[in-house]
C-alpha cells in the first residue's frame, strides 16, 4: 500500500500557467469551468490577473482533473503540453539564453512568478547535472503534481534547444505505478520510482551546449521586465493565510475554535480578532472557507464516511455538514461524491 500525503501542500501557482492543463481537459472532451467547479475553485482565465491559487488547489486540481479524464498519466500530459509561453516572462527570457546554464540561473530567480510550489535545485555530480524538485510535504510530492513538473521541465528543455534530447535517468519519490510505458514514451530514458529524490539528471556537457534562439539583448530586456514583476509581488502571506493554514490543522483534529486558534498562532484572542478584522475577514469566514476546502478533498476519499468527514471539520451533527456542503457546491455530499465517481 503506498503511503499516503499528510501535510498541505506549500505555495502558490499563476493561473496563467494552467493553460497546458487547460488544453489537455479540453482534448478530452471536458468543460474546464465544469473542472474548476468539482473542484471548488472560481478561476476566469480570460481576465489579465495576477491571481493565483495555492498549491493544495492545485494539487487538488490535478487529482480531480485525472479522475474526471479518467486518465492516471494526467500530470505527464499537462507537462508534455507545456508551451514556453505558458512561462511568461520567465520563458521568453529562458528561451533567448545562450546556455541551459542560463536558463537553470533565470529560472532559480524568477520561478516564483510562475509557481513557488516547491523549488528546482540545481547541482552537479560527477558527469551529471541534477536537477531535483524540493517541495515541503511530508513523506513525498503528490504523484500528478511531480511528473507534471518534471514532464513540463523536459519538454522546455526540448522547445528551448529545438531538438528531442533526452534526459540521462528520472528519479521519482512515489511508488511505482502499475503501467509506465507513458513514462518510457515521454522521458525516453530510464524511469526509477521510490528513489529519495524526485529528479533529473542530464549530462554536464548538455549545460554549455549553444542554444539555437540566444538573444542577449532580449535576454537583457526580460530580465529588467522579471525584476518589477518580482518586486511588485505581495511579499509573504496575508495574516488570514497564515491564520487559514493553522486552522485546517486544528480542523484535522475535529476542534476547531477560535481560541485554540489563537494558541496555535501564538497571539491572544483579541488580537486575532482585530487582526482578522484588518483583513476584511471574520473567523467564521476563515473557518467556513478553510472547511469547505477540506470538505471538497475529504468527500473524493471513499473510505470516508460522510459521518467521518462531519466529524473531521467539526461539526456536531451531519445534518448541519449536508447543509453546509450544500451551500457551498449546490449539490448534497452524496451527489457529490456520486459525480465523482461516474466521471
Amino acid at each position: 500500500m503506498s503511503r499516503q500525503n499528510t501535510s498541505s501542500i506549500p505555495g502558490s501557482l499563476a493561473i496563467s500557467f494552467l493553460q497546458s492543463l487547460t488544453s489537455v481537459v479540453q482534448n478530452s472532451g471536458i468543460s474546464e469551468q465544469k473542472l474548476f467547479a468539482q473542484a471548488g475553485l472560481v478561476i476566469d482565465q480570460t481576465k489579465d490577473s495576477h491571481q493565483r491559487i495555492s498549491g493544495d488547489e492545485y494539487c487538488r486540481l490535478l487529482d480531480m482533473a485525472a479522475k474526471v479524464c479518467k486518465d492516471p498519466n494526467f500530470g505527464l500530459h499537462v507537462g508534455q503540453a507545456i508551451k514556453p509561453g505558458h512561462y511568461g516572462v520567465l520563458g521568453y527570457a529562458c528561451m533567448s539564453s545562450k546556455t541551459l546554464d542560463e536558463v537553470l540561473n533565470r529560472m532559480q530567480r524568477y520561478q516564483t512568478l510562475v509557481s513557488d510550489i516547491g523549488v528546482n535545485r540545481f547541482e552537479l555530480k560527477d558527469e551529471n547535472v541534477k536537477i531535483r524538485f524540493d517541495c515541503d510535504v511530508q513523506p513525498y510530492p503528490p504523484r500528478q503534481l511531480s511528473e507534471e513538473h518534471l514532464a513540463g521541465m523536459v519538454t522546455f528543455s526540448r522547445w528551448i534547444k529545438q531538438e528531442d534530447n533526452s534526459p540521462e535517468k528520472i528519479h521519482f519519490q512515489h511508488p511505482e505505478p502499475e503501467d509506465t510505458s507513458e513514462h518510457q514514451s515521454i522521458f525516453n530514458c530510464p524511469v526509477l520510482f521510490s528513489q529519495a529524490e524526485t529528479a533529473i539528471y542530464y549530462a554536464s556537457k548538455y549545460l554549455t551546449d549553444p542554444l539555437p534562439m540566444a538573444a542577449p539583448d532580449v535576454s537583457k530586456m526580460m530580465d529588467g521586465y522579471a525584476k518589477k514583476l518580482l518586486e511588485n509581488m505581495p511579499e509573504g502571506e496575508g495574516f488570514h493565510e497564515q491564520a487559514s493554514k493553522a486552522l485546517v490543522i486544528l480542523l484535522q483534529d475535529g476542534k476547531p475554535s477560535l481560541e485554540r486558534l489563537s494558541k496555535q498562532l501564538n497571539i491572544d484572542v483579541n488580537t486575532l480578532k482585530s487582526r482578522l478584522k484588518a483583513e476584511d475577514i471574520s473567523y467564521q469566514n476563515l473557518l467556513d472557507t478553510s472547511r469547505r476546502t477540506l470538505a471538497l478533498t475529504y468527500i473524493a476519499q471513499s473510505s470516508l464516511s460522510l459521518t467521518d468527514i462531519a466529524f473531521l471539520l467539526g461539526f456536531s451533527e451531519q445534518s448541519a455538514f449536508q447543509r453546509a456542503f450544500k451551500r457551498w457546491t449546490g449539490e448534497t455530499p452524496m451527489r457529490h461524491r456520486k459525480t465523482l465517481s461516474d466521471n
